[in-house]
């Protein structure tokens, strides 16, 4: 199970963050091959 954590320098909203959770979380499993319940995704902000 791979772990991401992203970490932005700016304030972002509650739905841009989700929108890149999940885009980042789409391209594992695209590329990665994992499966779409194993999401371990952090987002940390300054």
């Amino acid at each position: 199970m791979p772990a991401v954590t992203i970490e932005v320098k700016y304030h972002y909203s509650e739905e841009e963050i989700d929108t890149v959770i999940s885009s980042v979380h789409k391209a594992m499993m695209d590329v990665l091959k994992i499966p779409a319940r194993d999401r371990n995704i952090r987002p940390l902000a300054e």
